[in-house]
């Protein structure tokens, strides 16, 4: 029961991580269908959200706002103030719930960003070619407020799991943009295809013109940050979607109204579709800025309907006439939202409650232009340009994706400023290598000057001589057998400490030692019998630093010396071309010399004794540490390592290390669902990478030496 119960939670964790990129899908017991539910002020209430002072000073303006539109009378009622309030509340709470996110909660959230963008661009293809299932549009329209299973019609598109084209084109747009930046590195040359494909999904299939401006102003602010052929480029792209969307039949009413101004020149009736068929939405927004100019204070939250009214009168649209046509009919008009977020403030809470937002963001706005590059930069334009010019008061996706942002930038600056700290001056920032060793001063020399030979100097060797010296290093001799003086005199490397017992404690006690008395930000294994090239860490250091990685790993050569040769011989580890974590329950693919992992505030990952006659307690580490950590692999497949194999180690009887690899895999499903069902498809996925981890030539020249390494 206990654990059904931790399944539920999990779930229920999962659904609202989502459910705050989307906005619009309201419970079904609600009576009334808000135009945007506060999913994202119900996940925003956890621990980790930090408030700054200035965003403090903020929220007690436009909690004193609140009040005082209710006490004195200017809002209608306690429900349209509480529902102001809690509009301002879901989008501002949800930059800091996601700017201050711990590393392994960041990762899965970018990652729910992904799938929810994949999911609505599914739903919009199915809308768009017409073929949604009726009981998914049933369900959906139960959840969604005017939802459709097709197109809007006309010169309206689809708006996907929205309420209308023009949201679904400022979220997709802002989802994909993030993904852009995430993922830029992956795309390659890929990069020109992703574009044109944005640029069709919003001239095509969302048919908005917020969408298509929004995708304008992100790819030409890209394009002109990176030079101007790519500028001048991103420039073509745009005017070739225009241009497909002026020629289309049924154009969307924005467009309309750019075809009358460019084309026909026809302003008076440009000017009629801008007032009647645009929804107010400029000219609503123009009022909005104007009231709160002159308005200090605004209306007040929740007072927003009369005072649009009176707004958009002031601007010399009489809108009075329509208002009470509304009424008389028993429509529910009663004012004219504005349709942004900053002009929405400036209604309700008037120039000073905008100032007081605009200090409480301006140093983190600062960092992301300073740390960020070209495709962040951008993003940043994109987010504000939504929040100042189109959306809703309460929409929490560019907080939500400003806050990825910035998280993501903190990481990444985090980890390139370790990459010029000076270990002298910087205790925390470096490498901790943990070398375990117990009758191995033979290969032992070897190591350590693998160590001592890196290119990346930030280091700290923790040597743990897991029992007694028997000699000094290459056979050299010792008075009362003191060999562990003539090995410190051998390596006199201030960076490397000398941990020395007497007690043999066993290689897990050994390692467990080594991770707890690390002082490094980054922890990394290498076995005393084993050898790594002199750029493995600096490799590691340039791949992470692209990729924002928190575990490393490379690719590594089996090395054999074998009896009466002078010459060992080498073969290339078989690894998947592109390690993901969930592979790992099918073949281990992090070579554990190879290895280098971020270590988290607080909590340290250890290995675990296994029963007799089980091995592979390296295996049972990476299982548990993904689970617990969620890292970013980052993964250089040169081989970097030399991992020796000897005839009597314990790898080499397969039986048990197919009894071992079950029973790691056994135990690393114990709370999970359908655990036999999974456990049986890890040990036949176990079988096939056997199979072909097995294959490979051995050689006399390593594969190291051939691979590029630049």
């Amino acid at each position: 029961m206990k654990d059904f119960i931790a399944f539920l939670y999990r779930g229920l964790q999962h659904l609202l991580r989502g459910l705050i990129f989307l906005p619009q899908v309201v419970p079904l017991a609600l009576p009334a269908k808000p135009g945007i539910f506060p999913w994202a002020l119900l996940w925003s209430l956890h621990k980790e959200n930090r408030i700054k002072p200035w965003m403090g000073v903020f929220l007690v303006y436009i909690t004193i706002n609140a009040l005082v539109a209710y006490v004195m009378g200017s809002s209608p009622g306690l429900a349209d103030t509480l529902r102001s309030y809690v509009a301002v509340l879901n989008a501002v709470l949800a930059f800091g719930a996601t700017a201050f996110l711990a590393p392994a909660k960041a990762r899965a959230l970018a990652k729910t960003a992904m799938v929810i963008l994949g999911l609505c661009l599914v739903v919009a293809g199915l809308q768009y070619g017409a073929i949604m299932p009726y009981r998914i549009t049933e369900i959906l329209q139960a959840w969604i407020p005017h939802f459709k299973g097709g197109s809007w019609g006309g010169e309206r598109g689809v708006a996907s799991l929205f309420t209308e084209p023009a949201f679904a084109g400022s979220v997709l747009q802002l989802l994909s943009a993030f993904a852009f930046w995430k993922y830029r590195l992956e795309l390659g040359r890929w990069k020109i295809v992703f574009l044109i494909f944005l640029g069709l999904l919003q001239v095509m299939v969302i048919k908005s013109f917020v969408g298509v401006m929004l995708f304008g102003v992100w790819i030409v602010c890209w394009a002109a940050m990176q030079n101007l052929p790519r500028a001048l480029g991103a420039l073509l792209l745009l005017a070739m979607a225009l241009l497909v969307f002026i020629k289309m039949e049924y154009r969307p009413r924005a467009m309309q109204l750019l075809y009358e101004v460019w084309l026909t020149g026809n302003f008076r009736e440009a000017g009629e579709l801008l007032v009647f068929q645009s929804g107010f939405r400029w000219t609503g927004w123009l009022a909005a800025m104007r009231y709160g100019l002159e308005h200090p204070w605004g209306c007040g939250l929740g007072a927003w309907r009369e005072a649009s009214l009176q707004a958009l009168s002031a601007n010399g649209l009489n809108v009075w006439p329509l208002h009470l046509a509304y009424q008389f009919y028993g429509g529910d008009h009663l004012g004219f939202r504005p349709t942004s977020f900053v002009s929405g403030l400036m209604l309700e809470t008037g120039w000073t409650g905008l100032a007081l937002l605009g200090v409480a963001m301006t140093g983190f706005l600062r960092n992301i232009w300073k740390d960020g590059e070209a495709h962040a930069r951008a993003l940043l334009i994109l987010c504000v340009t939504v929040l100042i010019l189109v959306g809703h008061l309460g929409d929490p996706v560019p907080w939500l994706v400003l806050g990825m942002l910035y998280q993501g930038l903190k990481k990444e600056t985090s980890l390139s400023s370790e990459l010029t700290s000076d270990p002298v001056h910087q205790e925390g920032e470096r490498i901790s290598i943990v070398m375990p060793a117990y009758h191995s001063e033979a290969t032992l020399p070897e190591a350590i000057e693998g160590v001592l030979n890196q290119s990346y100097p930030h280091w700290e060797l923790l040597l743990i001589l897991d029992g007694s010296l028997r000699c000094g290093p290459k056979g050299s001799s010792a008075d009362k057998g003191d060999f562990l003086k003539v090995w410190q005199e051998h390596y006199p490397d201030p960076r490397i400490r000398w941990i020395h017992s007497t007690k043999n404690r066993g290689l897990v006690r050994s390692r467990n030692l080594g991770i707890r008395l690390s002082r490094g930000s980054w922890v990394a294994f290498c076995d005393a019998d084993d050898v790594w090239l002199p750029n493995k860490l600096h490799r590691q250091f340039s791949v992470a630093r692209s990729n924002g990685g928190t575990l490393w790993f490379t690719g590594f050569d089996y090395r054999r010396d074998e009896a009466g040769s002078a010459s060992p011989r080498f073969k290339k580890a078989m690894l998947p071309a592109r390690p993901w974590p969930g592979l790992l329950a099918y073949t281990n693919f992090v070579g554990l010399s190879s290895a280098v992992f971020r270590r988290e505030a607080g909590h340290l990952p250890y290995f675990h004794e296994a029963v007799e006659g089980i091995i592979h307690e390296d295996y049972g580490f990476w299982l548990r540490y993904m689970r617990d950590f969620k890292p970013v692999l980052s993964f250089a497949p040169e081989s970097l390592v030399q991992i020796r194999l000897r005839q009597d180690s314990r790898s080499s009887n397969k039986i048990q290390a197919i009894r071992s690899h079950s029973y790691w895999l056994w135990n690393h499903h114990s709370n999970s669902t359908w655990r036999r069902l999974r456990w049986l498809l890890g040990m036949l996925g176990y079988a096939s990478w056997a199979l072909y981890k097995s294959s490979g030539t051995w050689r006399k020249v390593p594969i190291s030496s051939t691979a590029s390494t630049s």
